[in-house]
């Protein structure tokens, strides 16, 4: 099945579904600018469910919502702060898979675990705030019960977490990420994010 048509030497080809796939799949592998991306995607998200700007009152979306949507809130900024850190982790050049699969490791929701590999100082706070934010990646944020009762916290809807602090690990993170990271181009080459997309983290809507 031909999904569309690229140029190679000006000259047309024609490239298959599962050529196309492949493509994706293995830039995406090694491109850090697609994982800050998703992340930025995902903090915008979780932006809309707080009714007054971040500045103002951090820890106002808990206050106002209660236990409604502080769960998704918390979801959407765990699997933001996930995307930071696995961005990270293939900027600093990690084999995170390979023939079409991603390492096992790699899949994990639990940002304490995957933080061993960010190469960079994390306190004990932030992991603190990294092992709230796994209950949330992995059930808490979409799903009433996980899936075995043992795994089960009482009280996890409203577990204290400070919300400046976890969004001043998010914008650690992502400057981080940000610093180092890069998108990879078309002829497999490397542009650093900072030259490609110079107001990526200056939205004051982050």
């Amino acid at each position: 099945m031909v999904v569309g048509r690229c140029l190679i030497e000006k000259k047309p080809y024609e490239i298959s579904l599962d050529y196309f796939k492949k493509y994706a799949f293995n830039r995406a592998l090694k491109n850090p600018f697609e994982w800050i991306m998703t992340a930025l995607s995902l903090r915008m998200a979780a932006k809309a469910l707080q009714a007054v700007p971040i500045d103002e009152n951090p820890d106002y979306v808990i206050q106002r919502f209660g236990t409604f949507t502080t769960p998704v809130y918390r979801f959407l900024m765990a699997r933001s702060t996930e995307n930071l850190i696995k961005g990270i982790i293939i900027a600093r050049g990690v084999e995170i898979g390979s023939k079409g699969r991603i390492e096992k490791w790699f899949k994990s929701h639990d940002l304490v675990r995957l933080s061993e590999y960010l190469g960079i100082k994390v306190t004990d706070d932030d992991r603190k705030i990294m092992e709230i934010l796994r209950l949330y990646a992995v059930w808490a944020g979409d799903y009433p019960i996980p899936a075995t009762y043992d795994k089960y916290q009482p009280g996890v809807l409203v577990l204290e977490l400070k919300e400046s602090k976890m969004l001043e690990l998010w914008h650690r993170l992502a400057n981080h990420l940000y610093d180092s990271g890069w998108i990879v181009q078309s002829d497999g080459g490397k542009l650093p994010l900072k030259s490609f997309a110079p107001e990526l983290l200056r939205n004051d809507k982050l």
